[in-house]
C-alpha cells in the first residue's frame, strides 16, 4: 500500500485550485449514513495547502471512490477516479473519529494516482 499520490482535479472545471495536488494518507475515516455517499474514505493531508476561497485554507481532503466498482484498497493502490471533499477550517479531524455531513464540502471530481 502506498502513503503519498497525486490527485489532478477535473471537475468542476476551470476552477482556481492547484492542478496537481500531492498528498499524504492519514488514515480510513468512517462517513455517517449520508445518502449517496460511500461508508468509507481515504483522509489526506496536503502536502501544499491551498486556497478554496479567501477564508479558507484547504489541509485535509477525504477522498472515495466516484464510481461504486472501486473499492477503497483500488483507491490507495492504482489510478482511478475520486470524489474529493474539503473539510471547513473549525471541523475536529481525527482518523478515529467519524465524519459527519457538516464537516465536510465535497467539490470536485478528480484522479488520483499512488507516488513512489
Amino acid at each position: 500500500m502506498f502513503n503519498k499520490y497525486e490527485i489532478r482535479i477535473t471537475e468542476p472545471f476551470p476552477n482556481t485550485w492547484p492542478a496537481s495536488i500531492l498528498v499524504e494518507s492519514m488514515g480510513i475515516v468512517k462517513c455517517l449514513n449520508i445518502k449517496n455517499w460511500q461508508e468509507s474514505y481515504l483522509l489526506v493531508k496536503v502536502n501544499q495547502p491551498f486556497k478554496f476561497n479567501q477564508d479558507d485554507n484547504v489541509e485535509y481532503l477525504i477522498i472515495s471512490s466516484r464510481y461504486e466498482e472501486f473499492s477503497m484498497d483500488d483507491i490507495q493502490n492504482k489510478q482511478c477516479t475520486i470524489g474529493i471533499a474539503r473539510f471547513f477550517s473549525e471541523s475536529n479531524i481525527r482518523v478515529d473519529s467519524q465524519v459527519k455531513l457538516e464537516d465536510i464540502d465535497y467539490f470536485a471530481v478528480g484522479e488520483i494516482k499512488p507516488c513512489r
